[in-house]
């Protein structure tokens, strides 16, 4: 459930199936065998969903993964470190793309705008050095040419964009200590800054930058498509669409679409009913040290483990939980030093507590 590699995405499909998953015939004999994926896996998934979508940015990695397996070669990889310590010394180079690890693929994708000119200049000398060999002169070929079009240039600096903010969540979420609600918390975070990206102020600013980047290197000017004519069969009854009037508006819709997918697909992947719950459970606990409300969580809890706990012992419990946490709070003075407490605090409060912990049975259940 939690093998965050390739081989376990239909495995995932098939224990998540809503009809006939296992996680789905699980619950049906018992509600409270909660099913989730780890965080990571589901971000994973996340960024999958979009990037399959999103033909600009698709084409970006499929390119970028191409660039990777032409630099696999000591013959090559010479070159390009020669033609690269005279384009730009001292600065970063390529990274190569992983194939199967989606969240950490902004760095690769990063490298390629930076080294944008170096690449193309060694795709110039690779495609001299395989003249010879057709199959490897044409796909270095092929490579070359698409780094040419404004339409490879956009989708790499999109995808380095919304990826490094993703790549950026996924290195929290695999902190060892991060609670399921913590976990929420962070994934929120992340959706609202990426959301304040969906602005025309926003897109301008990055517009400007691709424009920019694209009159220092060998690409050509972003162009509208050719508009094709709608069949005959299409044409009964449907007036006039909507077409972009400039490059500029037509990239914007690939913008707008692109942060929509990856919002959509991490709001999907994180709204999983498992994670409420664990968020419950962990809120109910943290609310309790803290003093604060619970009585939402404490009723979420009792409702689905009716049967391991008692209501009225664990109520009696928890007081005792935030008079110990609060009596911490105190300082010398006498004054109340109110601070949130985390989950982590309360779990190695409860093992401190040795054979004490009797006393907060109910809360130990929890």
């Amino acid at each position: 459930m939690k093998n965050c590699r390739g081989q376990c995405y239909d495995g995932a499909a098939n224990m998540a199936g809503v009809r006939t998953g296992v996680a789905t015939q699980l619950l049906a004999v018992e509600r409270r065998a909660l099913y989730t994926h780890c965080y990571g896996h589901s971000l994973n998934l996340a960024c999958q969903d979009t990037i399959r979508k999103i033909k600009v940015i698709r084409n970006a990695f499929d390119m970028t993964f191409e660039l990777s397996k032409l630099k696999y070669s000591l013959k090559r990889n010479a070159t390009y470190k020669r033609i690269k310590d005279e384009l730009s010394p001292g600065k970063p180079g390529f990274r190569t793309l992983c194939p199967t690890r989606w969240t950490v693929k902004s760095d690769s994708l990063a490298s390629v705008e930076a080294n944008y000119s170096v690449l193309q200049n060694n795709l110039e000398e690779f495609s001299q050095m395989a003249r010879r060999d057709f199959e490897a002169s044409a796909k270095v070929n092929g490579v070359a040419t698409e780094m040419t079009k404004f339409d490879f240039l956009f989708g790499v600096m999109l995808g380095s964009r919304i990826l490094r903010l993703v790549d950026n969540l996924s290195c929290t979420l695999q902190k060892k200590e991060l609670s399921a609600a913590e976990g929420q918390v962070t994934a929120n975070v992340t959706i609202k800054v990426i959301s304040a990206l969906r602005t025309d102020e926003e897109f301008d600013i990055f517009w400007q930058n691709v424009v920019k980047k694209s009159e220092t290197v060998d690409v050509s000017e972003p162009m509208m498509p050719r508009k094709r004519e709608a069949l005959n069969r299409y044409e009964a009854g449907i007036g006039e669409g909507s077409h972009p009037e400039s490059p500029k508006d037509l990239y914007r819709i690939t913008y707008y679409t692109t942060i929509d997918g990856i919002l959509s697909s991490i709001r999907d992947r994180f709204d999983q009913p498992g994670y409420k719950i664990y968020a419950h459970l962990q809120n109910l606990l943290t609310k309790t040290a803290s003093a604060d409300d619970y009585s939402e969580d404490m009723e979420v809890v009792v409702r689905l483990y009716e049967g391991d706990i008692e209501p009225a012992r664990l109520k009696s419990q928890l007081e005792i939980l935030t008079a110990e946490f609060q009596s911490q709070q105190v300082s010398e003075e006498g004054t109340v030093n109110k601070l949130p407490v985390t989950f982590g605090q309360v779990k190695d409060h409860l093992i401190s507590l040795g054979h004490g912990r009797e006393l907060l049975s109910e809360v130990v259940t929890i």
